[in-house]
């Protein structure tokens, strides 16, 4: 018979890359897949279409908009008193989930009226994590955790950061020793949940955030100039790119640098990017157009900063691993988890907080770099989603 699984996210599939990949794995893996996502604004339009490329998922869509007003309206108040009860009860479960995310009390009542039963219940959000807990619960059936992020470390804007964090830990705490599972999308990300445990967490596996080999081939660059590339939704202020743009400059007749993402005006005005003669533009690309510029390039900038989050300092981007397989030399800055990721694979490229040097070193090196591309491009696939997704074959087989 069939075997049915629920996905449960927080957010929409245009801004949850992950979870895309994993609906095509298990529905080509013949399993009944349904989804709980959300309307939220930004990439709904985009969602629309990846939907339409997943025809055998049946997606159950909630709206974390302010239409329809009573649910918008209901679940916001829930979040208020969900906070105000904490200061009071810091143990109740429940009320911490929904004071972490109020999207939490919208899967609720939507899993209250679904009466079907599932074999497995994955939540990939931290807001999701309590209804999969719950259902898992009631209906007997296990449940498995993806974190795709390190949540406790991620930057809150919360009234009271330190609060917000150690509800966030409770919340793991509580739950993830109940869990069938837990995937991870960096290494560090299982090291450091690890240490809000006594004794470490069984069946944890790290899935690094790889993409389909088919989506990169080997470009070799003969031009005079050294190209790098730089890509994100937005091209803005804290993002790194601020390290790099005058030594960018000074280097104009060596070097040239490709950005892919939407340009913040004040990002522009502060740093007159426009004015560069030696920075190409490129606005948002598809993810199989995307892949295709970087294969073009001869270095991938990675800037990530560790002074803007724990997560950030453990996290393996998405741009990073698609460097990796586009062959690209990377230039990281030292957060713990790229110089992790380097130690372990030298012939990538290299981690420094001195950019210019390194950017001298590339330039007088550029041929030998050059050459090792397919080396570069062939080690790679180590990290796609073909090698990835092959581990999770194999949890399914133990589950």
């Amino acid at each position: 018979m069939q075997k049915k699984v629920i996905f449960i996210t927080t957010t929409n599939l245009y801004n949850n890359p992950r979870l895309v990949k994993e609906l095509h794995l298990f529905s080509g893996l013949s399993y009944s897949v349904t989804a709980i996502v959300f309307n939220v604004g930004y990439g709904d339009d985009k969602s629309i279409d990846i939907e339409s490329k997943l025809p055998n998922v049946n997606f159950i869509k909630i709206s974390a908009l302010r239409d329809p007003l009573f649910s918008w309206l209901f679940s916001t108040i829930a979040e208020k008193a969900a906070i105000s009860i904490t200061s009071l009860l810091k143990n109740s479960l429940l009320a911490n989930a929904i004071a972490h995310n109020k999207r939490t009390f919208l899967i609720n009542r939507k899993l209250k009226v679904n009466n079907q039963k599932f074999d497995l219940i994955i939540s990939d959000t931290l807001g999701a994590l309590y209804p999969a807990y719950q259902l898992s619960k009631k209906t007997n059936t296990p449940f498995a955790f993806d974190m795709e992020d390190y949540h406790p470390g991620e930057q809150n804007y919360s009234k009271n950061p330190l609060v917000e964090i150690r509800r966030r830990e409770f919340l793991l705490e509580s739950m993830l020793p109940k869990a069938t599972f837990t995937t991870y999308a960096a290494p560090l990300f299982l090291t450091e949940t690890n240490k809000l445990f006594k004794t470490p967490l069984k069946k944890q596996y790290v899935i690094n955030n790889g993409f389909l080999s088919e989506e990169f081939e080997l470009c070799h660059n003969s031009s005079s100039k050294i190209n790098l590339v730089w890509y994100s939704l937005n091209i803005a202020q804290g993002r790194g790119l601020e390290l790099i743009l005058p030594i960018i400059k000074k280097f104009s007749d060596k070097i040239h640098l490709t950005l892919i993402g939407k340009l913040n005006p004040d990002f522009d005005k502060n740093f007159q990017i426009s004015e560069f003669s030696n920075i190409t533009l490129l606005g948002h690309l598809s993810q199989k157009r995307l892949h295709q510029e970087l294969c073009k390039a001869d270095v991938g900038l990675s800037l990530e900063q560790s002074s803007t989050d724990l997560n950030r300092d453990l996290c393996l981007t998405n741009k990073i691993i698609s460097y990796c397989q586009a062959g690209l030399y990377i230039l990281a800055t030292p957060t713990q988890a790229q110089k992790d990721l380097i130690h372990n694979n030298p012939s990538l490229g290299v981690v420094s907080g001195n950019l210019e040097q390194n950017v001298v070193k590339i330039i007088e090196t550029i041929d030998g770099i050059r050459k090792n591309k397919e080396a570069r491009f062939n080690h790679g696939e180590k990290f796609s989603w073909d090698a990835e997704q092959e581990k999770y074959k194999m949890i399914l087989k133990n589950v």
